[in-house]
């Protein structure tokens, strides 16, 4: 973890794909950065597992490596059932989803996410055109020192 949690209006303007993802894995799930001087490139290892994902060089080229499987991180931020594997890590935290349907009310946002949590309080609300999107914005608005007492 990084130690610097993100406002609400900074989570509110971040947009489904691979940068949020990353920063699921990163804050939500646990996962760790580190530097490969040689190579030029920064990995994401999960807590329990070895090297998994790679990130683009600067320059734009495709990840090298060969030392084990190299993938791009799943799709959170765009895919339901991979949204909910980020509301079974929350669970874990304490801290129970709250989605929203607003499809019928609201056109600019019609989903809304938070988390209860374990001090029965609430997380920021995520708002977004979808719910996986609404789902993983709720997850980075919940406070970083609940997550780290699962890692």
């Amino acid at each position: 973890m990084s130690g610097t949690e993100l406002t609400q209006e900074q989570v509110q303007k971040l947009s489904a794909g691979r940068d949020l993802d990353l920063l699921i894995a990163e804050k939500v799930l646990g996962w760790r950065w580190w530097y490969i001087p040689l190579a030029r490139v920064r990995v994401l290892y999960p807590p329990d597992e070895q090297l998994a994902w790679m990130t683009t060089p600067a320059d734009g080229t495709e990840p090298i490596g060969a030392a084990t499987r190299f993938l791009w991180p799943p799709k959170y931020s765009t895919d339901v059932a991979l949204a909910f594997s980020v509301v079974e890590a929350m669970s874990s935290y304490g801290c129970g989803l709250v989605l929203e349907d607003w499809r019928n009310e609201s056109e600019l946002y019609p989903w809304a996410a938070y988390f209860g949590l374990p001090d029965g309080g609430t997380s920021a609300q995520g708002v977004a055109d979808t719910a996986p999107l609404a789902i993983c914005r709720a997850a980075l608005l919940v406070p970083e020192r609940l997550l780290r007492k699962g890692q």
